[in-house]
């Protein structure tokens, strides 16, 4: 992978966690949530530590999966709890760097739902590697694998995390659904970079024969 294409994953995964914060923000306002500017800015941290972690994490294994297949889901597999961890220890930080007081949870633990985000995002992994042999840089094929991923962890997670408020309800189930639809995305758009490279590769040599 060149360094072209780990730059476009990474700003896009950034713009990915930017855009998922404004998304979520608005959600919460139209609900009747009066969030703070000190809090929306340590959430806003949190979304783009996570975004930029996993989804480079996938764009990254999907890239090695072409030689190496099985590279696709380990590395969802480490970049799901390792995103979950950081972003959560730069969400507490910041938070109490800026007086942010920060809701108790006691259900389910941080160690769970790191376990369960390493299952979905090695499974995503895997799933967006299998998207790219048989469908290509299909668009549609890798929203729905990042469907599948969503509904049945996102649903999963909702779960666990029972009984919620109505509002965090809503906020949370919208970004358990979007964000890997999101992150399959940002795979999408480095596959498709990818693609025209790797055929200008292979035809330099028959050019080069021609003019010989």
């Amino acid at each position: 992978m060149n360094a072209r294409v780990l730059l476009k994953i990474a700003w896009l995964s950034v713009l990915l966690g930017l855009a998922m914060e404004v998304l979520l923000l608005t959600a919460a306002l139209l609900l009747g949530a009066r969030p703070g500017a000190r809090a929306v800015l340590a959430e806003t941290v949190q979304k783009v530590a996570w975004s930029t972690i996993v989804c480079l994490g996938l764009g990254i294994g999907n890239g090695a999966a072409r030689t190496l297949p099985p590279m696709a889901g380990l590395a969802g597999l480490v970049a799901g709890p390792l995103g979950f961890v950081i972003a959560k220890a730069l969400h507490q930080g910041v938070a109490q760097a800026l007086g942010v007081a920060l809701a108790a949870t006691t259900h389910p633990s941080a160690v769970v739902l790191a376990l369960l985000k390493g299952i979905q995002y090695g499974g995503l992994g895997h799933g967006l590697s299998w998207v790219g042999r048989h469908y290509g840089t299909s668009a549609t094929a890798h929203v729905g694998m990042g469907l599948a991923a969503g509904a049945v962890f996102g649903g999963a997670t909702l779960a666990l995390m029972s009984p919620l408020a109505t509002i965090a309800l809503v906020v949370r189930g919208l970004n358990e659904i979007i964000f890997p639809v999101g992150c399959s995305l940002v795979v999408y758009a480095a596959n498709a970079q990818r693609a025209p490279e790797k055929v200008s590769t292979l035809a330099a040599p028959e050019h080069a024969a021609r003019t010989s």
